[in-house]
Order: structure tokens, then C-alpha cells, then sequence
């Protein structure tokens, strides 16, 4: 990872990634009253946490032009997953407003983030100057006629 930016934002998903996913997935079990076993939550947290971590570093060691999700989807794509376990394991679709239903029609749980401080505050500040980051390095790319080939 060549800037300080992705590493700063990966950096901090290292940290808040599996707490966020426990936090989630433990506010619908106990509104819901699932009885699932907590080894098993522990597990698919500490499994989707890594994967998370993966994915967005994968992302991440991309070129930001040749970046086709941003992180935020990356955090979206492990609510999903986590979603998807608790309806396997009992849990009941949460309404849904019809904006979040066609945004992330895979979140029966409503667990997806909308922003970074969805998931930890400590994470604001790392994504949003990562997307300033890749937004002006776009714009300087583009002023300057060095665009890279997006495939």
C-alpha cells in the first residue's frame, strides 16, 4: 500500500471491524431473543472481521481509479453476511424504509453502515480523508491528462 491514507483507513479497520460486527450482530440477538451459542457468534465475527480486513485491503492495493467498490461497500458486504447468519439462525426481517430496502435488499437485519461513524467513531476521520485523498487524486490525474486505463 503506497499511501498513508489506505494504510491509515486499513489500520483502523483492523481495529474496529470484528467489535463493530459483535456490536451488531449481539444488538439483534438480544432484541430478538435468539438463542444462539455465543462460540458460534465469537467465531463468524472473528471469521467475517478477517475477511473484511482481506477484502479492503485487497481494494485498497488497487489503483484508486481501477477501484470499482469503495470501502464503505466493503463494511456492507460483512453486514450482509452477518445478516444472513442471524435469519439462519432465527432472526426475524427488521421494516426497512423503501430507500434501504432497494439500497441493500440483502440487509433483512438493517445492520449495513451509512456512514463511518456507523461503525466507530475512530473510523471517521481515516475514511473520510481516504476518499479526499482518492478524490483529488482523480481530479489531479484528470486536470493533469495522466488517466490511467480503468480495466
Amino acid at each position: 500500500m503506497a499511501d498513508s491514507y489506505s494504510h491509515a483507513l486499513l489500520e483502523a479497520t483492523r481495529s474496529a471491524a470484528e467489535p463493530w460486527l459483535r456490536r451488531i450482530t449481539d444488538v439483534v440477538i438480544q432484541s430478538q431473543m435468539l438463542d444462539v451459542d455465543p462460540e458460534l457468534v465469537a467465531r463468524r465475527t472473528a471469521d467475517v472481521g478477517a475477511l473484511l480486513v482481506d477484502e479492503l485491503e485487497s481494494l485498497l492495493s488497487l489503483d484508486v481509479e481501477q477501484q470499482r467498490r469503495n470501502p464503505l461497500d466493503v463494511f456492507r458486504s460483512a453486514a450482509v453476511t452477518m445478516s444472513e447468519f442471524l435469519v439462519g439462525h432465527g432472526a426475524m426481517a427488521v421494516e426497512r424504509d423503501e430507500f434501504l430496502q432497494r439500497a441493500f435488499p440483502d440487509d433483512a437485519c438493517a445492520l449495513a453502515p451509512a456512514s463511518w461513524s456507523d461503525i466507530d467513531e475512530s473510523m471517521t476521520g481515516p475514511g473520510l480523508e481516504w476518499g479526499a485523498f482518492k478524490a483529488a487524486t482523480v481530479i489531479s490525474r484528470h486536470r493533469s491528462g495522466r488517466v490511467t486505463d480503468p480495466t
